[in-house]
C-alpha cells in the first residue's frame, strides 16, 4: 500500500549499488528491487521517477545507458560485455550497440513513445573494427520490440523488455 512509498529509496539505492562495474549485489537482490519499483509505479505516483511519462520522459533518456543486468539470461544476469542503448530525441532513433574489443555490432531503429512505453523495430545493423564500418545492411523484415519505462532517475532507468525481461540501465 501507500506506507510502501516509504521504501522506494531503499530499492532505488539497491540498485544503485549494482552501478558497472559492480556484479556483487546478488541478482535475486536487483531483480526483487526492480520488481518491486514495477509494482509501486501505480501505488506511488507522487514519486518524482514515476511520474514522468511521453515526452518528458523521452528528454530525460536522450542519450547513452549502459545496460548492465537484465533477467533475459539467468546464466549472465550482469552483462559479460559492454552494451549501449543509446535514445537520440533528435533523430528519433533507438540504438543498441555491442562491444566485443575493437569489434562493434550496432542496431538502429526509428522509435515512437506513448506514455511510459517505447516501440521499435529495428532496421540497421551495422559492424565496426576499431571504430570503422566494415559492413552495413537494411534489416528486411523488423521484428517490433518495447521498452515500457517503469522508474527512471538521472543516475538509472528500470526497463521491463517486450521478451518479459527485466533490464538495468545506467547512465
Amino acid at each position: 500500500g501507500e506506507e510502501d512509498c516509504n521504501l522506494v529509496p531503499k530499492a532505488v539505492e539497491k540498485l544503485a549499488s549494482a552501478a558497472p562495474p559492480n556484479t556483487s549485489v546478488p541478482p535475486f537482490e536487483v531483480q526483487g528491487a526492480m520488481t518491486f519499483l514495477e509494482q509501486m509505479r501505480d501505488v506511488c505516483p507522487s514519486v518524482c521517477a514515476f511520474e514522468l511519462t511521453g515526452s518528458d520522459l523521452v528528454q530525460k533518456l536522450d542519450g547513452d545507458w549502459r545496460l548492465h543486468f537484465s533477467t533475459f539470461s539467468t546464466m549472465f544476469p550482469y552483462l559479460p560485455l559492454v552494451e549501449i542503448v543509446r535514445i537520440d530525441t533528435e533523430s528519433n532513433t533507438l540504438s543498441v550497440i555491442n562491444q566485443f574489443g575493437p569489434l562493434g555490432v550496432t542496431f538502429t531503429s526509428s522509435y515512437t513513445f506513448s506514455m511510459t512505453s517505447c516501440e521499435f523495430g529495428f532496421e540497421t545493423v551495422r559492424f565496426t573494427l576499431f571504430g570503422n564500418t566494415i559492413w552495413e545492411k537494411e534489416i528486411a523484415e523488423r521484428k517490433m520490440k518495447w521498452y515500457n519505462f517503469f522508474y527512471t532517475d538521472d543516475r538509472l532507468a528500470c526497463v521491463r523488455s517486450s521478451t518479459g525481461a527485466l533490464t538495468l540501465l545506467f547512465r
